[in-house]
């Protein structure tokens, strides 16, 4: 959310959500992650285009908040991006949701900062 604001998007944060409803979670914060990195100017067409660019998910997964937590740190390992906003504090912050077991494998990826 906080990229989108950065680039003067006012409601970020219904935005995402509708991106999140009509696309796979996966897709929604790779282009969040690219916007970011790539420094586009318009994000809310550039990443409209690009999800509709990608294949339709096949159907939404209704227990997306746990089966998607290993993914999610993944790509937290990756780039550093995590979205406060849907899945709360960092990997390592306190009040972080993401499962004790996921965060017990490197507390060096883990790491904050």
């Amino acid at each position: 959310m906080k990229v989108l604001e950065k680039k003067g998007v006012q409601n970020a944060r219904p935005l995402i959500g509708k991106w999140l409803k009509e696309s796979d979670e996966e897709d929604v914060l790779d282009c969040l992650t690219r916007c970011c990195k790539e420094d586009v100017v318009d994000p809310v067409s550039w990443i409209q285009k690009s999800l509709k660019a990608r294949p339709a998910a096949a159907q939404p997964d209704s227990y997306a908040g746990d089966a998607k937590w290993p993914l999610r740190v993944k790509k937290w390992n990756q780039t550093r991006f995590w979205s406060e906003s849907l899945f709360g504090p960092k990997p390592g912050e306190p009040g972080c949701m993401v499962p004790p077991e996921l965060l017990e494998g490197d507390k060096n990826s883990m790491s904050v900062g």
